[in-house]
């Protein structure tokens, strides 16, 4: 279905068969290629601290790609089986376009706690103060590492020569995990007011962690316009990576109360703790679109 689409993009190619000479069976093919392509990742993530409690939450990330790739393809092995196999290996580099996403997430959480003081009575309520709140947030850091080998099949459609490439494919992406945590209590006898003045604490912590992947991916590649020695081919492909070894990522902070007029909090417990836990789904997909140079002389 997906070369449907490419169908009026392959004017000026040559009709290719799957039949081959001699002296191509025999060469090595070398390839550079341009990517872009998205990935689905499902994450759980909590937050949870003596002060804001407990919270937790799912969601599934979608994130977009750009890269290069470098391939290169060895001679036909069995030139009598259908297919004529080749096989093949690449390595890729590429640069993910991610946002960070509050997973685990209640409140605004998110600077110094601030009081607003009331207009008539000068006096901050405690539900007034800003940033209060709590939240595990996670952003996949923009560089992504690949590489895979496969099997090459070539066949013939549409009078184009395309090749349907299975392999084993291996992934390293790196998540970034922060966890925030912002609130306020009264010094006074009133809990509900600041008044005289109100006890802050604030957190903002983060660590990262590497995550590697191994999984089966399949290409369906079609050639699209030939220029002297080098042949364009426009390519779809897709995979599963399952995470090898820890998945999962803790983070504990501990901090101090704090009063803006510097003087010690009467607070009996002087410090907080926050504890953020974030993992990643087993499973995670990859989908892509490129346009690859080969270089096959006639």
């Amino acid at each position: 279905m997906g070369l449907l689409l490419f169908a009026p993009l392959t004017v000026g190619a040559e009709p290719a068969s799957s039949e081959g000479s001699a002296e191509q069976d025999a060469r090595w093919i070398p390839g550079v290629a341009l990517f872009s392509g998205g990935f689905v990742q499902d994450r759980t993530a909590s937050v949870d601290s003596d002060t804001r409690g407990f919270s937790g939450g799912e969601n599934t990330a979608f994130m977009w790609s750009v890269g290069i790739s470098a391939e290169l393809s060895t001679p036909v092995l069995l030139p009598d089986i259908p297919g004529r196999p080749r096989l093949f290996v690449h390595g890729d580099i590429g640069a993910l376009l991610n946002q960070e996403d509050p997973v685990a997430n209640e409140g605004d959480p998110g600077g110094q706690p601030t009081p607003v003081a009331d207009p008539i009575t000068g006096v901050s309520p405690v539900g007034a103060v800003t940033n209060r709140g709590s939240a595990t947030r996670v952003q996949t850091e923009p560089l992504l590492l690949a590489a895979g080998a496969g099997v090459v099949f070539q066949t013939t459609a549409w009078d184009r020569a395309v090749r349907i490439k299975p392999s084993v494919e291996w992934l390293w992406q790196e998540d970034r995990v922060q966890v925030l945590l912002g609130d306020a209590e009264s010094e006074g006898l009133d809990p509900l007011l600041c008044d005289p003045i109100c006890r802050t604490i604030s957190v903002d912590a983060t660590t990262t962690q590497g995550f590697h992947s191994l999984g089966p991916a399949v290409e369906i590649e079609v050639d699209a316009a030939r220029a002297q020695d080098f042949l364009f081919t426009l390519f779809l492909s897709a995979g599963a990576y399952h995470v090898l070894g820890d998945r999962e990522v803790d983070l504990s902070v501990t901090a101090a109360w704090e009063r803006a007029d510097g003087l010690p909090t009467a607070r009996p417990d002087p410090t907080s703790t926050v504890d953020s836990f974030y993992e990643r789904e087993p499973w995670h997909y990859r989908f892509g679109i490129g346009l690859r140079v080969l270089w096959v002389p006639e």
